[in-house]
């Protein structure tokens, strides 16, 4: 949760090098704030579904530069959670 957490988990996976070097989230929502497949060199078997969320305490500050699927804001990541989930 929160723009500092794609950095620190996208060295851990090939398929989250798109977001390593995001510092806001308009680049994180450039690159694609949902990936799915992600796995991580030396668990097998395992493929989870990644998405960046603001984080709960700075939401006021961050959810209206969100950005996803032709939305905006609150939109926006109420869309990335249902297709996350989908």
């Amino acid at each position: 949760m929160g723009v500092e957490i794609p950095r620190f988990m996208a060295p851990m996976s090939p398929e989250l090098e798109c977001i390593v070097s995001a510092r806001k989230f308009a680049e994180v929502d450039a690159a694609g704030p949902l990936q799915r497949g992600v796995t991580f060199p030396g668990v097998d078997g395992l493929r989870s579904t990644v998405m960046v969320l603001t984080h709960p305490s700075l939401r006021h500050l961050n959810i209206d530069r969100r950005r996803y699927a032709g939305q905006q804001g609150h939109s926006a990541e109420l869309a990335l959670l249902r297709d996350a989930t989908a």
